[in-house]
């Protein structure tokens, strides 16, 4: 019997898929939420499209590299960057339905 080959999609595409099929304008991103007061969301429960937004936004304001990455944690209400942060703000820079 002939078995299909493992079928293997990336986040992105499960992502693209499953909004697609919930009727969802991918070509939407949410605006990014800032801290109110004291409230400071922890970075790993923001939606990475949001994170995305808060990237964007960023860049647009012409900051590179670390230095947005630092501007993305001052924005996020951070005190420090810490190494798991900084992976999901990397992430949100790359992320791009």
């Amino acid at each position: 019997m002939g078995l299909l080959p493992p079928f293997e999609l990336d986040v992105q595409s499960m992502l693209r898929l499953t909004q697609s099929a919930q009727g969802v304008d991918t070509n939407h991103f949410p605006r990014f939420r800032r801290p109110t007061g004291d409230v400071v969301r922890p970075v790993d429960e923001i939606a990475l499209p949001e994170l995305a937004a808060l990237a964007r936004e960023v860049q647009e304001e012409g900051y590179e590299g670390y230095v947005a990455l630092s501007a993305m944690a001052k924005l996020a209400g951070l005190q420090k960057l810490r190494q798991s942060s900084r992976q999901r703000f990397v992430g949100a820079t790359s992320f791009n339905i």
